[in-house]
C-alpha cells in the first residue's frame, strides 16, 4: 500500500468514524508504517468490515486483525471447538493405526500432542484442553504473521528457533534493532500540505 493509499484509507476512517483524530501527515506515516505491505484492496475489505460491525473507530491493531480474518486460510479461522471436531471425526475415521491427513493449524496442533496420545487418551477432557490451547497459540501466530512486515516476521521466526540458552533481554535486544532496520526501509514522508499541524 502507498502512503497515498493509505491516507484514502484514513479519509474512509474519518468519514465512518467523524470521532476519529486525523492528524495530518503524521496519523498518515504512522499507519503507513503498520500497512506498508498490505495490498490496498484487502485494507479497504476490512475496512468495511469493520465499519458494519463496530461503532467507534478502528486502531492500526484492529484494522491488521480484520485483515487478518480476511487473509487467512479456512483452517486457520476455525474456531478451536470446530478444529477438535475435526480431529475426534478423524479418530472415528482413521483410527489409531494410520496417520491422519488433517490440514494447516489443525494438523500441526494434532502434531505437537501426538496422534497416539489423543487416540488413546484416558482423559479426554485433558486432551481436548490441551488441543485447545495449541491451536489457539498456533492461531495467534498465523494471525499475527499474515500482517507483520516481512523482516519482522523473520526476525520473529529465528528469535522462536534460537537455541533455549539464549537470553530474553539479547532476543529483545534484536528485535529492537530489527524494528529500527525495517524503519529505515520505509520511503520518506509525505510533503507536508498547506494546514498540517505540526507534531
Amino acid at each position: 500500500m502507498t502512503r497515498e493509499e493509505t491516507a484514502e484509507l484514513l479519509a474512509l476512517i474519518t468519514a465512518f468514524w467523524p470521532d476519529f483524530v486525523h492528524q495530518g501527515h503524521v496519523t498518515v506515516n504512522a499507519w503507513h508504517l503498520m500497512l506498508a505491505e498490505i495490498p490496498a484492496s484487502v485494507a479497504r475489505e476490512a475496512l468495511v468490515l469493520l465499519a458494519a460491525t463496530r461503532s467507534f473507530s478502528p486502531r492500526p491493531a484492529d484494522l491488521l486483525d480484520a485483515i487478518a480474518e480476511l487473509t487467512l486460510p479456512p483452517d486457520a479461522r476455525l474456531t478451536p471447538a470446530e478444529a477438535w471436531g475435526l480431529v475426534l471425526e478423524t479418530v472415528r475415521a482413521v483410527g489409531y493405526y494410520r496417520e491422519p491427513d488433517l490440514p494447516g493449524l489443525v494438523g500441526q496442533a494434532v502434531r505437537i500432542i501426538g496422534w497416539r496420545e489423543i487416540c488413546t487418551s484416558e482423559n479426554v477432557e485433558a486432551t481436548r484442553a490441551h488441543f485447545f490451547r495449541v491451536y489457539e497459540q498456533l492461531q495467534r501466530r498465523a494471525r499475527r504473521d499474515a500482517v507483520l512486515p516481512e523482516p519482522l516476521r523473520e526476525q520473529l521466526a529465528i528469535d522462536h528457533a534460537l537455541a533455549p540458552s539464549r537470553t530474553h533481554a539479547l532476543a529483545r535486544a534484536d528485535r529492537v534493532v530489527s524494528i529500527r532496520d525495517l524503519m529505515q526501509t520505509l520511503p520518506a514522508p509525505l510533503p507536508r500540505e498547506d494546514g498540517d499541524d505540526e507534531a
